[in-house]
């Protein structure tokens, strides 16, 4: 009864972390670039980051410059590219898997457009409408947006354009652990097939080249 209790006490736990939501929060403004993890209702700080001292330099020992047995042949660029066009479909269902999952939880852009111009800032005022009234459907229709406010305006007594940005993305853990093991199980699926592939194709050149050299002799 004991056990049960503490597998049922472990796996409650479990679940309840796969349900926490973590990912980044960006803020961009005159002030800079701010960047934080978001892991629950914590956020740490990754940029700026702290300052950091710089190394002592080290001396860098002279390589040794590699005989003609030591050089390395040239790369095999054919097979380099038949394990990247394995990998294609794998990179498509990724991607359409993230942005399936990730959810868009703040997006707030400010936009003030100013110009030494009075005329062209008013020009940069529309294109700037025109441009994000292009971009943000699909933005919606691809991704899930829980909150979002684009806001622009003209100053014409501002020199030059102001943004202010603030973003948040996240996914749950459970979330990123199914992606994880799914794009890794494929992954590992396609290398084996790769390395399969290569090897049989070798066993397929060994007899016919010891075949011509039998009738070269």
């Amino acid at each position: 009864m004991t056990a049960l209790k503490i597998t049922g006490a472990v796996v409650l736990v479990l679940f309840l972390l796969s349900l926490v939501r973590f990912g980044a929060w960006v803020e961009y403004g005159q002030s800079g670039v701010t960047v934080k993890i978001k892991l629950g209702p914590f956020r740490f700080t990754v940029v700026p980051g702290k300052p950091r001292k710089k190394p002592a330099e080290k001396k860098q020992k002279p390589k040794p410059t590699p005989t003609d047995e030591q050089k390395p042949g040239p790369p095999d660029i054919g097979g380099a590219l038949s394990l990247v066009k394995e990998f294609l479909p794998l990179v498509a269902d990724a991607a359409g898997r993230v942005r399936r999952t990730i959810r868009i939880d703040t997006f707030y852009l400010d936009l003030t457009m100013g110009a030494s111009d009075p005329a062209m800032a008013a020009l940069s005022f529309g294109g700037a409408n025109a441009i994000l009234g292009m971009l943000w459907p699909p933005v919606e229709q691809n991704f899930k947006v829980k909150d979002y406010r684009l806001r622009t305006a003209v100053n014409f007594d501002l020199q030059a354009p102001t943004v202010w940005l603030q973003a948040a993305a996240t996914l749950t853990i459970g979330q990123a652990v199914s992606l994880g093991v799914h794009l890794a199980l494929r992954a590992l699926s396609i290398l084996r097939a790769h390395q399969r592939a290569v090897r049989a194709k070798r066993q397929t050149r060994t007899p016919a080249q010891h075949k011509t050299q039998k009738e070269a002799v």
